[in-house]
């Protein structure tokens, strides 16, 4: 099968190639890698909840993005593995807290848990990502981040999903270290995607 807007995969399995284009084409993202642990408590707590119409995202090497590249060319692999070893900022602890929704409440598509103690600090480490990214030409999202890992998305909006969760907003996932910042690539499939580490590089203040 062709993937959407002409795209198709290249014969090694490696990336995409774009119809009428011979470059590799690699979907990529940046994020902090969270304890496997994690995705075991995401897990445990999906089996007891009957959400209508949910699609539970969440895998077994949970992350929390801090920016989405997508689609890029493979010969700007080098250039975003470069902005990781740029960022100059030291570890600190988080913890996972909390539902939230995206847009809102009201018409939920994207259920997700939040970040409490060292949200501030995980959006100056977003921040200035995009600012290393934007000095390698890079198009990045400027829209206010909000420190997040998605659980599930909706195809439609289940209505009263804040009445179904009320018990479950305060919800703790615990505490995790930041001590780190990863290149992935997502490999797409029929299961859900494959994340695949390409680049990690160990937070410092120098």
């Amino acid at each position: 099968m062709t993937p959407a807007g002409g795209a198709q995969c290249c014969p090694s399995g490696k990336g995409m190639l774009k119809r009428g284009d011979r470059r590799v084409f690699i979907r990529l993202f940046m994020a902090v890698p969270l304890p496997p642990a994690m995705a075991g408590r995401f897990s445990a707590w999906a089996a007891e909840r009957r959400l209508p119409g949910a699609r539970w995202t969440f895998s077994s090497s949970p992350h929390l993005t801090l920016q989405f590249l997508g689609e890029t060319v493979s010969e700007r692999r080098a250039a975003a593995e470069e902005c990781l070893s740029a960022v100059g900022v030291p570890p600190f602890e988080a913890v996972l807290e909390g539902l939230g929704t995206f847009p809102d409440w009201r018409k939920p598509r994207v259920l997700w848990a939040g970040v409490s103690r060292g949200a501030e600090k995980l959006s100056s480490l977003a921040g200035s990502l995009n600012e290393e990214l934007k000095i390698r030409h890079f198009s990045v999202e400027d829209r206010r981040y909000t420190p997040h890992v998605t659980l599930a998305r909706f195809r439609n909006s289940p209505a009263g999903l804040d009445d179904l969760l009320a018990a479950d907003l305060g919800t703790s996932w615990g505490t995790f270290t930041v001590d780190r910042i990863c290149l992935f690539e997502s490999h797409p499939s029929p299961h859900g995607p494959r994340y695949e580490i390409l680049k990690e590089s160990l937070l410092s203040s120098v």
